[in-house]
């Protein structure tokens, strides 16, 4: 008999902040590692932890921000994470250029999504290193 994972959501509820070392060490994947670097590196964000009462993702979470904007957020999952990225109505433009050099998941990710009015959440599971280099895009 399979042995039932605890989710996120369980492990950590919201009286329970995780340690950013917990954080990693349940996400266990090197493409983690790979994001946080570039964007510590290449905009000088440290990430600010968060608790989501949202029914899609909630739990726990990190935020990056460059100058009081988000830049993404990332949600913990065993063996991988989800990066949430908004393409804002001004954004969508450059999107837009760029969407030709996007793998074909985040093509048809973006094509599913529905604008609003603050633009497309983007809910991009990181699995692997294509995904990755797409969202550091």
């Amino acid at each position: 008999m399979e042995e039932k994972k605890i989710s996120w959501f369980e492990l950590y509820p919201k009286n329970k902040q995780p340690e950013l070392k917990e954080i990693d060490e349940y996400i266990a994947n090197p493409l983690w590692g790979e994001l946080k670097e570039h964007i510590e590196e290449n905009y000088n964000s440290a990430p600010e932890s968060g608790y989501s009462r949202c029914s899609g993702a909630p739990g726990w979470n990190l935020k990056y921000k460059k100058g009081g904007k988000a830049l993404c957020t990332i949600y913990p999952d065993d063996g991988f994470f989800t990066c949430l990225i908004s393409v804002s109505p001004a954004m969508e433009q450059a999107f837009e250029g760029l969407y030709p050099t996007f793998s074909e998941h985040i093509r048809e990710l973006y094509d599913a999504t529905q604008p609003s009015k603050m633009g497309r959440w983007l809910m991009i599971k990181v699995t692997n290193e294509n995904i990755l280099n797409d969202a550091k895009t």
